[in-house]
């Protein structure tokens, strides 16, 4: 009897875990990385409670509009890129019908972040773990559907695609827009032909790709510079984007998340680094604002 109980127990526990990982997204990270996603890092609760609220139609910039753009700003390997992919699994998840593109500053990158999104889908439980088709059992990718670059559901046409910055999205439209690090780095920050051609390429290509009258744009990067796309965005449309700026320290001279970057290290990293580009990626302080 104890023995039957403390299975009804667990199951019970385990449904519960899979019916709250469906409503939050925090929740689904913790559940498929549960030693990444812990008490000790609220800045990931803080990102993953804003993408949700921003997708849920919840960040008001007004009594009756809602934001649809979005920027992101953190220090690096904070897990920002990390949480994005989680969050795009997470969307087809509630909707399949959804359509996602990102872009990032090169086709490698933007392939991984394709697999790694896919990976979460096609997730395989080797122990009783909850995996992603135990949280969503109707989602699964295509049969046949192999490309990491661009890949649908099972009954969709087109579900997602992954580019680098500059390369071609023919014939693709998206409901959920991503742009995680379009700037590879400070060399490209500080070259202005570069970031003309980086905001060309926004304006005439990434645009363009609409999938409906209600498009959701994510603009996730490293504030460089005053003429890369977000700060020429900010400067262009301020009230129509929502940011969420965290600096590795706050103003009372707390770390954003001590078990990532702890003090002593961000010291160490202050004393030898380039001040414009340790500004930019620690502080969130754009190098020609310096």
């Amino acid at each position: 009897m104890p023995k039957l109980t403390a299975d009804i127990n667990h199951k019970l526990l385990r449904q519960a875990e899979i019916e709250l990982s469906r409503r939050s997204l925090f929740e689904f990270c913790r559940t498929l990385s549960p030693d990444y996603y812990t008490d000790n890092r609220p800045h990931l609760k803080t990102l993953c409670d804003t993408l949700q609220a921003f997708y849920e139609r919840r960040l008001k910039k007004s009594r009756s509009k809602y934001y649809t753009k979005l920027i992101i700003e953190m220090p690096p390997q904070h897990g920002k890129s990390r949480t994005l992919t989680n969050f795009c699994a997470w969307v087809l998840g509630k909707n399949q019908q959804e359509r996602i593109i990102t872009g990032s500053y090169n086709d490698d990158l933007a392939q991984d972040f394709s697999r790694y999104t896919r990976d979460i889908i096609q997730g395989e439980s080797n122990s009783g773990e909850i995996v992603y088709s135990d949280i969503f059992p109707a989602v699964k990718i295509k049969y046949g559907d192999a490309s990491y670059r661009q890949w649908s559901l099972a009954g969709q046409f087109f579900n997602y695609k992954g580019t680098g910055v500059g390369g071609s999205i023919t014939g693709k439209g998206a409901t959920v827009r991503i742009i995680d690090d379009p700037v590879k780095s400070a060399e490209v920050a500080y070259n202005e032909s570069a970031l003309d051609k980086l905001w060309l390429w926004y304006t005439g290509t990434w645009l363009s790709r609409r999938g409906g009258a209600v498009v959701m744009d994510i603009i996730c990067n490293t504030p460089w510079a005053k003429k890369d796309i977000t700060g020429r965005l900010l400067e262009l449309e301020p009230d129509n984007w929502y940011r969420l700026s965290m600096p590795a320290v706050d103003d009372n001279g707390d770390m954003l998340c001590a078990e990532i970057l702890d003090r002593e290290s961000y010291e160490d990293i202050k004393r030898v680094a380039d001040e414009h580009i340790f500004a930019a990626n620690y502080l969130m302080q754009r190098l020609d604002i310096k």
